[in-house]
């Protein structure tokens, strides 16, 4: 089993609560999530998708269990995540190609623990032959594009003093307060009112990052979120309108 401090700091640092752990044993009593899989309830006929899985599988086998949850994240891209612990081998490098490497510990860590012989509590485990990795599998976030500004009456609106996500484009697992926001002026002119407000996780690059978002019922066509004004600044964004290029400072 995992340490479970360090499972919680991983978690704290992907911004999204586990719902799913893929290697347990059958009794559940090395989980760290209320469901979870095993030998006798198998993850490779289990759907993950739509969740947020743990995988410490068992190190030979990694493969395996990242080919089955690539496969149900096919499904639902933008609500399905992953954070994969791997031994730094060279031989399964390959499998964590494009996630992002959140820790990394070194050999001799003592990450691990197992049932005590005596069949009461857990005992710490030696430290690992190698160092141990935790790799990041995000949801998949919609590319973010720069757009042209629009001309409206003869001028130039090219800012939002708040970020906006459009309320069509959070998936189920986004938590949606209330907001003080009576209403926004959208770059038509148009004010619209605001009943909501939420946090979303963004990755961008090599940016990753949360943004405190107002919910709108509509957004210019074609356009799921808008960066505002308070991220820009936060950031130290640069905008290059011509290139329809932004750099973080």
């Amino acid at each position: 089993m995992f340490c479970r401090s360090e499972f919680c700091s991983i978690q704290q640092d992907t911004g999204r609560q586990f719902s799913f752990d893929a290697a347990c044993n059958p009794d559940g009593s090395n989980a760290h999530c209320p469901n979870f899989a095993s030998a006798k309830h198998s993850f490779f006929k289990h759907n993950c998708a739509g969740q947020h899985v743990w995988i410490n599988a068992p190190f030979t086998q990694i493969p395996l269990w990242v080919k089955h949850y690539q496969r149900c994240k096919a499904q639902d891209q933008l609500g399905t995540s992953a954070v994969i612990i791997t031994p730094k081998w060279d031989s399964i490098k390959h499998v964590t190609k494009g996630m992002t490497l959140l820790r990394e510990y070194p050999k001799g860590s003592r990450l691990f623990s197992a049932p005590h012989p005596s069949g009461e509590g857990r005992y710490d485990m030696d430290g690992t032959p190698w160092p141990v990795q935790v790799w990041y599998d995000p949801p998949v976030q919609p590319k973010l594009r720069m757009s042209r500004p629009q001309a409206r009456h003869g001028k130039q609106d090219t800012r939002a003093s708040h970020s906006i996500v459009h309320r069509d484009f959070l998936n189920d697992g986004c938590v949606i307060n209330a907001s003080k926001a009576a209403s926004v002026e959208t770059a038509n002119g148009e004010r619209v009112k605001i009943a909501s407000k939420t946090e979303l996780l963004i990755t961008m690059q090599k940016y990753m990052g949360t943004v405190n978002a107002l919910v709108l019922p509509t957004l210019l066509p074609g356009i799921n979120v808008i960066l505002g004004m308070d991220w820009l600044k936060e950031n130290g964004a640069i905008l290059d309108i011509a290139a329809l290029r932004c750099s973080l400072t």
